[in-house]
């Protein structure tokens, strides 16, 4: 009997290691799009990117409700020129990892490095951001801020 409970919870123990690694992966795979996703959005300063430059590159990196939103923002910035700030680099630090279907729902923050017109600033917002496994890639499909309360 002692046998079997020290085989289970071996088991249990690898599996949880196991799926924790799965997890850092996971978060590795979601920043790396993340920073591709904005060296993507940085074009936008080279001034001869055009619609569809764009739209052929945000594909390799989102899917569904964020691509539209990309292709959408993206226009509407080439027509309404405003005092876009340009992303030097960005970090993702999650807090939670959940499984859903063929994807995953990250909730974390994202430590954004931008370059304004006062110099180089370090802005964080926590987010939902969802990923999906499609013909054997991995992309973003939706990247929505967690509403934060004032005190």
């Amino acid at each position: 009997m002692k046998k079997g409970m020290a085989f289970l919870i071996v088991f249990v123990v690898m599996m949880i290691l196991i799926s924790s690694g799965d997890f850092n992966e996971i978060e590795s795979v979601c920043e790396e799009l993340l920073n591709k996703r904005n060296t993507i959005w940085n074009k936008i300063f080279d001034g001869s990117y055009s619609v569809e430059n764009f739209e052929d590159d945000i594909k390799s990196v989102a899917r569904g409700e964020l691509f539209i939103e990309d292709i959408e923002a993206y226009k509407y910035l080439c027509d309404n020129p405003t005092d876009m700030e340009k992303v030097v680099s960005l970090k993702l630090y999650s807090g939670k990892v959940e499984k859903v279907n063929s994807g995953y729902i990250i909730e974390g923050s994202i430590l954004w490095n931008i370059e304004s017109q006062e110099g180089l600033e370090s802005i964080s917002y926590k987010y939902y951001i969802e990923m999906e496994k499609y013909k054997g890639n991995w992309y973003l499909t939706s990247i929505n801020p967690i509403e934060q309360k004032r005190h």
